[in-house]
Order: structure tokens, then C-alpha cells, then sequence
């Protein structure tokens, strides 16, 4: 679902970032243009991108389909004594449904969902291994040895990731952040404490700055998307019980009261009945079309990890470049989590009635 949010090469500006970053940190370029994490990010993000387009697209058809289908169930059942009804209408409400539940169907029986699941996680497990890689500076004397201990550390950590995303379904149900062990805690004095800086102003750039401004951008789209459909099916529900109430009060009415003879008149007790129906059913349709989309939840916890990121960044500023390492660890720790907390929240959200 389109919210208005940054293009992709926005929202992956930080593994794949602007040449003028390279020209800035030239010491830096094997961290900051790791080629092989970013081809097979691309790979999962062209997968999780067309998975998930298919999930909304069904999931969205399935609920406009029952819900046309509801209404002219409802037509045929309450107002068509009032004004009739063509003869194509059944036709057109037995299309609405079957085309519902075919749409249900595909949901299910292509796996849409986990598809889309499975390469997300891939594709954010990966960008979270491309910035746990700056550690291996631990490891580096100078610049002139990091290429090779990047290459190193990038060849092994793909092939450890690629064999635990081989676990399928269980790889991210068995997912905790506890047991992504950082690449080296061996600490080291640098001889080129120049080259700490450089990285973590880099870092400070493509990790924090991106991440803040990711995690509020979605939250406050996500947000918006909620609001009307939150407030939508409220009324709705509302409005249905409010006329409930009348229907049910009108039979405990004197029969030959003003207000009984007129709920009772000929067109009002079937339009009575229509919207309450109505209106119930579009209730559950909105509240269905929220708990697939996972708008509130999305909302939720990119506002409570967009804190969380501005607290990181604000303490490591404070003492960087000293406690950089500390800093990075942190970080990627608190972003396995949010991967964690997605996987949680996109496993309880569907389109099915």
C-alpha cells in the first residue's frame, strides 16, 4: 500500500549510498560499499517488495469483494420488497463472493505473506551485518588492512546467514537478537585513532541519521493511514448498535403509538434494517482491512524505536569516538529487536475473516 513514504533509493540510501560519502571517506570505502551484502540485499528487497504488493493486493480485493457481495445480499434481503431488484443482481452478489473467496484463497495457498516475511527479514538481517561489520575496525591496525579483513568478515558472515535463513519459517520464529554474537570484542589501540573518527561520523551519517529519520517518516505515514479507518470503524459500529437499539425498542412500543406506527411504516423498518446490517458489516470489513495492514502496530513501534534510536545516538555523540564500538553494538543489538518486534507484529496481521 502506497503511504506516501520515501522511494526505495531513499529508504536504502545507507546500502547504497551517494558517491560523494565514498569521495569523503576514501579510507572507508570497503565498509561503506560492501558490494557483495548489497547485491544480495537487492536480490531480498526486489522479493519482500513483490510479495508484499501481492498480499496487500488480494487481501484489499478479498474485502472490497465481500463487502459489495454483503451489500447486496443485504438489498436483496431487507429493501427489495420496497423497490425490487433486477434480475443481474443475485448474479453480481454471487460474483462479489466467489471473487472474495478466491482472493482468500490465493492469500493462502500461495504464502504470500511468508514469503514476504522471509525476504524482509533477509533483506533487514542484511543491513544490519553490513554495520556490524564497522567492529572489524577492532581488528585493523591501518587502513591499508582493512579491505582484506572486511572481505573476510563479509564472506563468512553471508555464509553463516545463508545458512540459517536455509531454516525457512523456524529461522524466524527461533529469532532472537541474543544470539547474534558481535563480530570482535577484542579490543585494540589504533595507531590511526584518525580513522575511529572517520568511521564513526560515517556510522553517525548512514546509521543514526538514516535510521531517525526512517523510523519517523514511517511512523507519522503509518500514522496517518490509521486515523480515518480507526475513526471509520467506530462509527460504523456505533451507528449499527444505536439503530439495533431501535429496532429492538420499537417492537416493546405501544402498537398503536405515533413512533411505532411510523418504525413500522412500509420502507422505514426495511431501511432500518438495511443500514443497521450495513453498518455492522462495514465495521468488521475496516477493522479486518487494520488488522491486515498492521497500520496502529507499525505506527506504534516506529515511534517507540525512533526513541529509542535518539537516545543511542545522543549518548554515543557524547562520548564518540572513545565508545564507538560500544555504540555500534548497541545499535545493531536495538535494530535485531525492531526486526524481532516486525516479525511478531506482521505474523499476527492478516486478511482473513
Amino acid at each position: 500500500m502506497t503511504l506516501g513514504n520515501p522511494s526505495a533509493a531513499q529508504a536504502n540510501r545507507d546500502i547504497n549510498p551517494a558517491e560523494e560519502l565514498a569521495a569523503a571517506y576514501p579510507d572507508l570505502v570497503c565498509l561503506l560499499r560492501n558490494e557483495a551484502v548489497s547485491a544480495a540485499f537487492a536480490g531480498y528487497e526486489r522479493t519482500a517488495v513483490r510479495w508484499k504488493r501481492i498480499y496487500g493486493f488480494f487481501g484489499r480485493l478479498s474485502l472490497v469483494a465481500v463487502l459489495l457481495a454483503m451489500v447486496s445480499f443485504d438489498y436483496q434481503i431487507t429493501l427489495k420488497a420496497v423497490y425490487g431488484a433486477p434480475a443481474f443482481l443475485s448474479g453480481f452478489a454471487a460474483l462479489f463472493a466467489a471473487t472474495g473467496l478466491i482472493s482468500q484463497a490465493l492469500l493462502g495457498l500461495s504464502q504470500a505473506k511468508d514469503r514476504w516475511l522471509a525476504a524482509r527479514f533477509a533483506a533487514e538481517r542484511l543491513r544490519c551485518f553490513k554495520f556490524q561489520l564497522f567492529t572489524v575496525l577492532e581488528e585493523a591496525p591501518d587502513a591499508a588492512s582493512l579491505p582484506a579483513l572486511v572481505q573476510r568478515h563479509t564472506a563468512e558472515g553471508l555464509a553463516g546467514l545463508k545458512a540459517e535463513l536455509q531454516g525457512g519459517r523456524a529461522a524466524i520464529l527461533e529469532f532472537s537478537p541474543f544470539d547474534v554474537v558481535p563480530l570482535s570484542r577484542r579490543k585494540v589501540v589504533h595507531a590511526d585513532a584518525r580513522l575511529t573518527r572517520e568511521a564513526a561520523s560515517l556510522y553517525d551519517i548512514l546509521r543514526f541519521s538514516v535510521e531517525s529519520q526512517h523510523f519517523d517518516t514511517y511512523h507519522r505515514a503509518h500514522e496517518r493511514e490509521t486515523k480515518f479507518p480507526s475513526l471509520l470503524a467506530e462509527f460504523s459500529f456505533l451507528a449499527g448498535a444505536v439503530l439495533a437499539c431501535i429496532g429492538i425498542l420499537t417492537t416493546l412500543l405501544p402498537a398503536d403509538g405515533g413512533l411505532h406506527r411510523l418504525f413500522t411504516s412500509h420502507g422505514v423498518m426495511e431501511w432500518l434494517d438495511f443500514l443497521t446490517w450495513m453498518l455492522f458489516v462495514l465495521s468488521a470489513v475496516v477493522a479486518i482491512h487494520e488488522r491486515g495492514s498492521a497500520h496502529q502496530q507499525n505506527a506504534e513501534r516506529y515511534v517507540t524505536y525512533g526513541r529509542e534510536i535518539r537516545r543511542l545516538r545522543a549518548a554515543a555523540t557524547a562520548h564518540l569516538p572513545h565508545s564507538f564500538y560500544e555504540a555500534v553494538r548497541e545499535m545493531e543489538h536495538l535494530m535485531l529487536r525492531e526486526i524481532q518486534d516486525f516479525c511478531r507484529d506482521v505474523k499476527h496481521s492478516n486478511y482473513i475473516f
